[in-house]
Order: structure tokens, then sequence, then C-alpha cells
């Protein structure tokens, strides 16, 4: 069987957390799944599987597609595993991926635009939607996208923000910042969110982003 990393972790019992967590960061940038290239962490997938289990969601939203969309795939698996089937709407603004699939709708455009968002809350449907924002990375594309797309998101669902990470100096290889800080901003104006403590496995690139709505 051939190993399905290009690389693989190298560390010894000298090595310290901060260099593991840096090391598993830079890993994650050569990882599949189903064949395709998908940079995600093993313990954030983990996690995503535990509260897809406990909120049943039918929708996925997915903001950032990943070029070739191998994390919508994931996402349907883990519907049709985890909640007898489903739906993914993932858009990308800079071409949407060509792999094909009846469970994902693929979009190419803007997510902070208006026009987008009422269409992709069109193919939502009624839901329930989980949303997950893996986009820009930065303050204002990420308060934009809170602000346009947690009316998807109902009372018990989770609107994740992926990769707070960048806005953790001692840890984050990543040269963005303000996605934080656009949180913050975003429960002082919408109470209808709070942020729950789901870094399950300690080594992990959404730190404070799984915000759930605890109101309709």
């Amino acid at each position: 069987m051939k190993y399905p990393f290009r690389e693989k972790l190298a560390f010894d019992r000298d090595t310290t957390l901060r260099q593991y967590w840096k090391a598993r960061l830079r890993l994650h940038h050569f990882d599949t799944y189903r064949g395709l290239p998908m940079a995600k962490m093993p313990e954030d997938l983990r996690t995503y599987e535990h509260v897809i289990w406990a909120t049943q969601p039918k929708v996925i939203v997915e903001l950032g597609s990943g070029g070739v969309g191998a994390s919508g795939l994931w996402f349907a698996d883990r519907l049709d595993a985890l909640c007898g089937g489903g739906k993914v709407v993932s858009i990308e603004v800079t071409q949407a991926p060509e792999l094909q699939d009846p469970r994902i709708t693929f979009l190419h455009g803007d997510l902070t635009e208006q026009a987008q968002a009422d269409e992709i809350k069109r193919l939502a449907g009624d839901g329930p939607v989980m949303v997950v924002e893996d986009s820009r990375h930065d303050y204002d594309t990420t308060l934009a996208a809170l602000r346009l797309y947690s009316p998807l998101v109902q009372e018990g669902q989770f609107f994740v923000v992926e990769d707070t990470i960048v806005d953790e100096p001692d840890l984050t290889i990543f040269g963005d910042h303000g996605v934080t800080p656009a949180i913050d901003a975003f429960l002082k104006e919408e109470p209808r969110f709070v942020r729950q403590s789901l870094d399950l496995y300690g080594v992990t690139m959404h730190m404070g982003g799984w915000l759930q709505a605890v109101s309709g």
C-alpha cells in the first residue's frame, strides 16, 4: 500500500509541544481525503463528527471550497453516515471545483455579496443548517460572513469559523490575521450565538471558533 502522505511528521521525545503543533500545521497541507488534497486537521474533523452527530444538520454551507472540493465531499459523506443524508452548498471566490457530486452544489462568487448570500439561502432551504467559514481569514471577510450567513443557522446549530489560529502568534505559521477579533465583534452585536469550548483534542486550528445558536 502506498503511504498516503508526501510528507510525514518527524519528532522525538525532546520535541516541545509548540514545535509539535507547528509541525502538525505544516503537515496538514499534505493531507488528502479520498485521493483529493484536503488541508484540515484530523482532530478538528473528529470534532466536526461529534457536532454533526449531536445537532443533525441537513445542510452544510461551506464558505470556501478549498480548490478541489475535498472538504465538501467529506462533509457530504459525514451527512450520509451520521444524519442519514443531506446536502452541501459550497462557494469559492477563485473558481468552483470541478468535482461532480449530486449531494454538493459548488458556486463561484464572492461570499460577501448580498446576491450570493441570497442564492445560498435559497439553495439551503429549510435546513437545519450548519455554516462553516473557511475563506479569506481576515477581519472584514470573517465579519461579513458572520453577518450575512448567521441567519441561516437555527437554534442549536453551529456556525464554525475556521483557522482562528492565524491570531495566535506563538502557534501560527500563517500570515493572515483578524479572524478572532471579527468573532468577538460579531458576538457583541449578536446575542443569539455563544462560543462553545470544543477544542476537544488540544491540537486544533479553530480555537474559539465554534459558535452555537442558542435561540431562534
